[in-house]
């Protein structure tokens, strides 16, 4: 574990963070787990020192791909945020907990506001059909379980949600739903990335020559945002969190989990087409070295 960490924080992305505070490795600690397993795969000595320890959780592990087998989605997806609301209704010195969803949870609406809704299937119902069903059966009824949701990925987000509404009942908890992130804004350097999903995969493979043609509708709204204003979003959110369960509990009123929908498609709408042309534009005015 201090190996991974040692390599995460020599990437070019923690340059400033070097020449600024250049002692801070040793405030950051690498814990072993596994969001799939039971109890998260945590030691018990490190379940107890993240008990004794945080204040502040945010919970960002999820498998995003969409054609994910669903018993393995639903373990990592759904089972590992149960796993970390058990574990955060221990800790001593809670503050803030932020489970990351994705504004497409709910993609089989038209509208999506900042509130709960119906899962598409209740999900300890879930949780014990796919714990106990033959995997190759569960692959089989999987396209019919899915019914309005076009895959894997979102129905378990969705899924998740119901998680959060039911085990974050008494914790400071918020539900956080980005859109498509994609490369940084400005900070701390402008374009970084280091995946190739969603959009980025596109431009990478067009640019590259892999990637030829591609079916998309160039009217439809891109709602992508900057992998670092949703961050710095992740993290007023926490605090407005945090601020608002404390004075609930003060003025002895319930506390109803919030919902924060973090995109891009009401104050600055891009409809793939323009995405599309502005990619081409500056992919050849600062071509890939490959």
């Amino acid at each position: 574990m201090h190996t991974r960490v040692e390599e995460l924080f020599d990437d070019q992305l923690f340059e400033r963070l070097r020449s600024e505070c250049p002692k801070f490795r040793h405030k950051v600690v690498g814990i072993a787990g596994d969001c799939s397993l039971t109890d998260l795969g945590l030691t018990i000595q490190d379940r107890q020192l993240l008990i004794q320890e945080v204040s502040i959780v945010f919970h960002v592990a999820a498998t995003v791909r969409f054609d994910e087998k669903l018993k393995l989605a639903m373990a990592i997806n759904v089972k590992g945020p149960r796993e970390i609301l058990y574990l955060c209704k221990e800790m001593v010195n809670l503050k803030s907990v932020i489970h990351v969803s994705t504004a497409y949870s709910n993609c089989n609406i038209k509208v999506i506001e900042e509130k709960f809704y119906p899962p598409p299937i209740d999900s300890k119902k879930l949780i014990m059909l796919t714990d106990t069903i033959q995997e190759r059966l569960l692959d089989k009824v999987t396209p019919i379980l899915l019914d309005q949701w076009p895959n894997t990925y979102t129905y378990t987000k969705a899924v998740a949600e119901d998680i959060v509404r039911q085990e974050g009942e008494g914790l400071p908890i918020g539900v956080f739903r980005p859109a498509v992130v994609v490369s940084a804004y400005k900070e701390p350097i402008k374009g970084w990335i280091n995946n190739m999903y969603g959009p980025t995969g596109v431009c990478a493979g067009a640019g590259t020559g892999v990637l030829r043609t591609i079916h998309c509708n160039a009217n439809v709204n891109a709602n992508i945002v900057p992998v670092d204003m949703c961050v710095n979003s992740l993290i007023a959110n926490a605090w407005d969190v945090a601020e608002t369960y404390t004075q609930c509990k003060k003025g002895n009123v319930e506390y109803e989990i919030p919902i924060c929908n973090y995109e891009s498609s009401n104050d600055k709408p891009l409809c793939w087409g323009r995405f599309m042309d502005l990619s081409a534009l500056y992919g050849v005015e600062v071509p890939s070295i490959k």
